[in-house]
Protein backbone atom coordinates (compact mmCIF):
# COMPACT_ATOMS: atom_id res chain seq x y z
CA UNK A 1 0.00 0.00 0.00
CA UNK A 2 1.09 3.56 -0.70
CA UNK A 3 0.00 6.40 1.58
CA UNK A 4 -0.05 9.97 0.31
CA UNK A 5 -0.85 12.54 2.95
CA UNK A 6 -0.55 16.01 4.30
CA UNK A 7 -1.81 19.51 3.88
CA UNK A 8 -2.39 20.32 0.21
CA UNK A 9 -2.83 16.69 -0.85
CA UNK A 10 -6.04 15.86 -2.67
CA UNK A 11 -7.54 12.58 -3.81
CA UNK A 12 -7.64 14.04 -7.34
CA UNK A 13 -3.84 13.78 -7.46
CA UNK A 14 -4.04 9.98 -7.46
CA UNK A 15 -5.28 8.17 -10.58
CA UNK A 16 -8.49 6.25 -9.86
CA UNK A 17 -7.08 2.97 -11.20
CA UNK A 18 -4.45 2.88 -8.43
CA UNK A 19 -6.51 1.09 -5.81
CA UNK A 20 -3.65 0.45 -3.39
CA UNK A 21 -3.16 4.16 -2.62
CA UNK A 22 -4.55 5.67 0.58
CA UNK A 23 -4.98 9.45 0.56
CA UNK A 24 -5.00 11.44 3.79
CA UNK A 25 -6.01 14.89 2.56
CA UNK A 26 -5.24 16.91 5.67
CA UNK A 27 -2.44 17.86 7.97
CA UNK A 28 -1.54 14.96 10.23
CA UNK A 29 -1.12 15.28 13.98
CA UNK A 30 2.37 14.58 15.31
CA UNK A 31 1.24 11.20 16.67
CA UNK A 32 -0.46 10.24 13.39
CA UNK A 33 2.64 11.27 11.48
CA UNK A 34 5.03 9.23 13.63
CA UNK A 35 2.69 6.21 13.51
CA UNK A 36 2.44 6.46 9.73
CA UNK A 37 6.22 6.65 9.31
CA UNK A 38 6.60 3.62 11.62
CA UNK A 39 4.24 1.62 9.35
CA UNK A 40 6.08 2.53 6.16
CA UNK A 41 8.90 0.55 4.60
CA UNK A 42 10.28 3.72 2.96
CA UNK A 43 9.47 7.42 2.68
CA UNK A 44 9.28 9.32 -0.61
CA UNK A 45 10.32 13.00 -0.62
CA UNK A 46 9.83 14.20 -4.21
CA UNK A 47 10.47 17.87 -3.42
CA UNK A 48 11.34 20.34 -6.14
CA UNK A 49 13.00 22.59 -3.60
CA UNK A 50 13.66 22.34 0.13
CA UNK A 51 16.20 23.36 2.70
CA UNK A 52 15.48 21.03 5.61
CA UNK A 53 12.82 18.42 6.28
CA UNK A 54 11.43 17.13 9.53
CA UNK A 55 10.01 14.25 7.51
CA UNK A 56 13.53 13.18 6.51
CA UNK A 57 14.76 13.27 10.11
CA UNK A 58 11.69 11.39 11.36
CA UNK A 59 12.11 8.72 8.69
CA UNK A 60 15.76 8.15 9.53
CA UNK A 61 15.12 8.12 13.30
CA UNK A 62 12.48 5.41 12.61
CA UNK A 63 15.00 3.44 10.51
CA UNK A 64 13.14 4.05 7.26
CA UNK A 65 15.12 4.69 4.08
CA UNK A 66 14.09 7.63 1.95
CA UNK A 67 13.80 8.19 -1.75
CA UNK A 68 14.41 11.91 -2.12
CA UNK A 69 14.99 14.55 -4.73
CA UNK A 70 18.55 15.86 -4.63
CA UNK A 71 17.58 19.36 -3.50
CA UNK A 72 18.63 21.60 -0.63
CA UNK A 73 20.38 19.78 2.18
CA UNK A 74 18.99 16.35 1.23
CA UNK A 75 22.27 15.22 -0.40
CA UNK A 76 24.07 16.07 2.86
CA UNK A 77 21.94 13.53 4.73
CA UNK A 78 20.86 11.03 2.09
CA UNK A 79 23.78 8.82 1.20
CA UNK A 80 22.65 7.44 -2.16
CA UNK A 81 22.79 3.65 -1.82
CA UNK A 82 23.74 3.99 1.87
CA UNK A 83 20.57 5.11 3.66
CA UNK A 84 18.30 6.02 0.77
CA UNK A 85 18.15 6.81 -2.91
CA UNK A 86 18.45 10.21 -4.60
CA UNK A 87 16.86 11.37 -7.85
CA UNK A 88 17.10 14.67 -9.72
CA UNK A 89 14.30 17.08 -8.80
CA UNK A 90 11.30 16.77 -11.11
CA UNK A 91 12.59 13.55 -12.68
CA UNK A 92 9.50 11.36 -12.32
CA UNK A 93 10.99 8.36 -14.19
CA UNK A 94 14.03 8.39 -11.88
CA UNK A 95 11.78 8.50 -8.80
CA UNK A 96 9.66 5.66 -10.20
CA UNK A 97 12.79 3.59 -10.86
CA UNK A 98 14.03 4.21 -7.31
CA UNK A 99 10.65 3.08 -5.92
CA UNK A 100 10.76 -0.02 -8.12
CA UNK A 101 14.31 -0.88 -7.04
CA UNK A 102 13.57 -0.49 -3.36
CA UNK A 103 10.31 -2.44 -3.53
CA UNK A 104 11.74 -5.36 -5.54
CA UNK A 105 15.21 -5.76 -3.99
CA UNK A 106 14.91 -6.95 -0.37
CA UNK A 107 18.69 -6.87 0.16
CA UNK A 108 18.83 -3.22 -0.94
CA UNK A 109 15.83 -2.36 1.24
CA UNK A 110 17.43 -4.05 4.27
CA UNK A 111 20.82 -2.36 3.71
CA UNK A 112 19.23 1.07 3.30
CA UNK A 113 17.07 0.58 6.41
CA UNK A 114 20.18 -0.24 8.46
CA UNK A 115 21.90 2.86 7.06
CA UNK A 116 18.83 5.00 7.76
CA UNK A 117 18.70 3.88 11.40
CA UNK A 118 22.43 4.59 11.76
CA UNK A 119 21.95 8.10 10.31
CA UNK A 120 19.03 8.68 12.68
CA UNK A 121 21.16 7.66 15.68
CA UNK A 122 24.41 9.32 14.68
CA UNK A 123 23.46 12.45 12.77
CA UNK A 124 19.85 13.36 13.51
CA UNK A 125 19.24 12.39 17.13
CA UNK A 126 17.92 15.51 18.91
CA UNK A 127 19.72 14.74 22.19
CA UNK A 128 23.02 14.21 20.39
CA UNK A 129 22.55 17.42 18.38
CA UNK A 130 21.73 19.32 21.56
CA UNK A 131 24.85 18.01 23.28
CA UNK A 132 26.96 19.05 20.29
CA UNK A 133 25.51 22.58 20.40
CA UNK A 134 26.17 22.85 24.15
CA UNK A 135 29.77 21.67 23.61
CA UNK A 136 30.35 24.37 21.00
CA UNK A 137 28.81 27.04 23.21
CA UNK A 138 31.10 26.06 26.09
CA UNK A 139 34.24 26.69 24.03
Amino acid sequence: EVVVGGRGVTAAAVPRDLTNVQVIARELTDDEFRDLIARCSAVLLPYERANQSGVLATAFRAGRPVIASSVGSFPEYVDDQGNGLLAPPGDVPALAEAIRRLSTDPDLARRLAIGAARTGRESLDPARAGAAIVAVLRR
